[in-house]
């Protein structure tokens, strides 16, 4: 059975979707093992500098988003990515979304 890209980026570890999201920013930045770091610091950079609009945009409906979801990831993601999707630019919005998910929502909006 072939993974859709979004259940790929399920499985994802954070390292690896912060590495995904500076690899949208920096094309080539993750092609080797050294430049995947440097990805991850791209993607670490993109979620510092849009972190005060994310949180904008979902911590006011944090609980109902987590309630909703009935402790599913892909559901949670997916209604993250609905509600940032004007906010990420050229980043895929569920790529970010999952990676709040990851950090954990309820740590996200309280920092």
């Amino acid at each position: 059975m072939t993974q859709t890209p979004d259940e790929t980026v399920l499985e994802m570890s954070i390292e690896e979707l912060y590495a995904q999201i500076g690899e949208t920013l920096i094309p080539g930045a993750g092609v080797l093992p050294d430049k995947a770091q440097r990805a991850a610091r791209a993607g670490r950079a993109w979620l510092d500098m849009r972190s005060s609009e994310l949180r904008s945009l979902v911590c006011p409906r944090v609980e109902v988003l987590i309630d909703e979801a009935h402790d599913d990831d892909a559901t949670l993601a997916a209604a993250v990515a609905d509600l940032i999707a004007s906010a990420t630019g050229q980043i895929p919005a569920f790529t970010a979304a999952v990676l709040m998910v990851r950090i954990g929502l309820r740590g996200f909006c309280q920092s």
